[in-house]
């Protein structure tokens, strides 16, 4: 059986495209995870539940608390990346909360 050249050209270029060069059976260390994409779309939620909250006769306490909240889906958005946070302690000490507001903005971030 003879192959012609373009064909077998085109047969060599398809396999080095999905194996090697562009990558489509191959993943970048840098790519997200599918955990990594929930979390960090928990933090985008969070950070626009606190954007849209209205201030207007919020006591200080409460201020303070969306600020935190904001804090927190800011490090979520970065976590498992080269620079951002890879486990727990890590997120509160960077965001400044406590595990139970951690637990409730979670909550409120995975619900909304």
């Amino acid at each position: 059986m003879k192959i012609k050249v373009d064909n077998l050209v085109e047969l060599w270029y398809n396999s080095l495209n999905k194996t090697t060069m562009i990558g489509y059976n191959m993943k970048s260390a840098y790519d997200p995870t599918k955990n990594e994409i929930i979390v960090a779309s928990i933090g985008r939620k969070l950070m626009d539940i606190s954007v849209n909250m209205p201030m207007k006769g919020l006591k200080d306490e409460e201020i303070a608390r969306s600020n935190r909240m904001s804090a927190f889906g800011d490090v979520l958005t970065r976590f498992g990346s080269t620079f951002g946070p890879r486990n727990l302690e890590e997120v509160l000490k960077l965001s400044g909360v406590s595990k139970k507001e951690a637990s409730e903005f979670m909550t409120l971030g995975y619900t909304k």
